[in-house]
């Protein structure tokens, strides 16, 4: 199995340069996980509100956050953190 650095091209050192530590690096890789779900749910809910904006994420939810599970893989164990 390739590595995560490998299949994306770059090197675990760039990567380390990025963040000094690997706890640095894990909560880089949260919050990108949760600016994902967020910024999804804005853009969906848009300008609508009440009842209608939470349909509308929880569709956003069911049909795109789910699916994509690297992030949700991300976001379980960090809300159990």
């Amino acid at each position: 199995m390739q590595s995560l650095t490998h299949r994306a091209g770059i090197s675990q050192a760039y990567i380390l340069r990025l963040s000094s530590t690997k706890n640095g690096q894990c909560l880089q890789v949260v919050q990108s996980a949760f600016t994902n779900l967020l910024g999804g749910m804005g853009r969906t809910a848009g300008d609508t509100a009440g009842a209608e904006s939470v349909a509308m994420m929880r569709e956003y939810y069911k049909n795109s956050a789910l699916p994509n599970c690297i992030d949700l893989l991300v976001r379980l164990p960090a809300f159990a953190a």
